[in-house]
């Protein structure tokens, strides 16, 4: 138990910490685990977006190198179109909206955190639209996303298209693991594991890790990132372990 213990952690799985990140360092994650806002959604904002603001004109990178270091600095702001908060000192808030823009964005309103609410801007841009006197309604931060990602996707390259897929392949599956194992409750469900030398899981818990060990080996992996591979299958093999 103790060698399972020192693959898996105590409190969450952190074999995971290092490999949940493309080649270039950035996370799968967002370094937020977990989130609102799901992994396969904020890496298609982040390559639609092309990672510079979609700000008329801005052009702003949003990640900066770091002299001497393999990762960047994050300096992005994934902003709600309609906000994901009611209030009147939030622009496009849903108290704040028309009859008819609740009618022509109501998908926006059912998915706050869904890929078409969302649009990436640099601090600055992200305070404009933000703030309920700039005269940024959800139609105008719609057409701003909307203009800045054909701009984007109209310069990437067929070799970059199949990379950006591989890596929204690896981010649902990411997706589909932090659901089956309960990622945000990891501590309630499996802490008992290992937190006082007498291990013990709830049988709905213990269902769902088997079921998340014949998911993940059910799965096609692309092959292209082994480091992330390698973790997930010692999940599995820990998982077993446990069932």
């Amino acid at each position: 138990m103790q060698q399972i213990a020192d693959k898996f952690g105590v409190t969450r799985p952190t074999i995971f910490s290092n490999a949940l990140t493309d080649r270039g360092g950035r996370s799968y994650i967002g370094g937020r685990m977990p989130s609102a806002i799901s992994v396969r959604t904020r890496r298609r904002l982040w390559i639609r977006s092309g990672g510079y603001c979609a700000f008329p004109d801005c052009n702003q990178t949003l990640l900066e190198p770091i002299e001497g270091a393999d990762d960047d600095t994050n300096v992005g702001i994934e902003c709600h179109i309609v906000s994901r908060k009611d209030s009147p000192a939030v622009a496009r808030s849903v108290s704040s909206l028309t009859p008819a823009e609740r009618q022509d964005f109501a998908s926006l309103i059912a998915d706050r955190h869904g890929f078409s609410n969302l649009v990436l801007m640099c601090a600055r841009h992200s305070l404009i639209i933000d703030d309920p006197h700039a005269g940024f309604d959800v139609a105008r931060v719609v057409q701003i996303k909307r203009a800045h990602e054909a701009t984007m996707n109209a310069k990437r390259s067929d070799a970059q298209r199949r990379a950006d897929d591989l890596v929204l392949r690896y981010a649902a599956i990411i997706d589909g693991w932090q659901q089956r194992v309960g990622l945000d409750e990891w501590q309630t469900r499996y802490g008992r594991v290992f937190g006082d030398g007498h291990p013990r899981m709830d049988a709905e818990h213990l269902n769902d890790l088997s079921e998340a060990r014949r998911w993940m080996f059910s799965r096609v992996w692309p092959g292209t990132e082994p480091v992330l591979e390698e973790a997930f299958e010692n999940f599995r093999y820990v998982a077993q372990d446990l069932v």
